[in-house]
């Protein structure tokens, strides 16, 4: 992984020509409200906190900048959780099924005939 220097002056370096575009958290997670209604400005923080975005820019006033890139990795942990979350709920209602089936068939062969 590039170390966060390198991207950093890659990333001012792009700046200067113009070609990254810079938001600003609320208009960020604007963006990101389209696909994910429940994400605010705390869950941008968090994901910058713990790493999933590592190289989130200051601009004056110390505010977060985000660049579409930060934006689609974000979505991109977003899509993940919730694939986990209903890959979880699935687990849990198969193993359920499950159960309910070896029981079915335990009280079958317990039952005298």
């Amino acid at each position: 992984m590039p170390s966060t220097e390198k991207n950093s002056s890659s990333r001012k370096n792009k700046r200067k020509a113009g070609v990254m575009k810079f938001y600003k958290i609320r208009d960020a997670v604007k963006l990101i409200k389209i696909k994910y209604p429940n994400v605010n400005a705390s869950t941008l923080r968090f994901y910058t906190k713990i790493g999933k975005i590592p190289d989130v820019e200051r601009a004056k006033g110390n505010h977060r900048i985000y660049t579409e890139s930060d934006i689609a990795r974000i979505i991109v942990e977003l899509d993940k959780k919730f694939i986990f979350e209903e890959l979880d709920k699935l687990e849990k209602r198969l193993i359920n099924e499950v159960s309910i089936s070896i029981l079915e068939i335990l009280a079958k062969v317990q039952t005298p005939a």
